[in-house]
């Protein structure tokens, strides 16, 4: 999903060019989307994510965003909007 928004002239987190971000942002976005609460907490203080787009496929991801206070705000068959409380 990161194409468009790069086009947009929004700055994504990550997006399909993995290699270009380095091993260890790769493998803290891998651990992030299976749901690890601390990783996800780092990511957000470091880059100020203030929302996320999550493809339905990550489930551990989306199951911590729904427990942790993010509010959804849109949903649908390919995935969810979230906003950071306070965003």
């Amino acid at each position: 999903m990161g194409g468009p928004l790069i086009l947009s002239g929004i700055r994504p987190y990550v997006d399909g060019r993995g290699d270009m971000y380095g091993d260890a942002l790769v493998v803290d976005y891998s651990h992030i989307t299976h749901g690890d609460a601390q990783a996800f907490d780092r990511a957000v203080q470091r880059w100020n994510i203030r929302w996320a787009i999550v493809p339905n496929g990550y489930k551990g991801l989306i199951r911590l965003l729904d427990r942790s206070g993010w509010r959804r705000i849109a949903a649908d068959k390919v995935g969810a909007i979230y906003v950071r409380p306070g965003a």
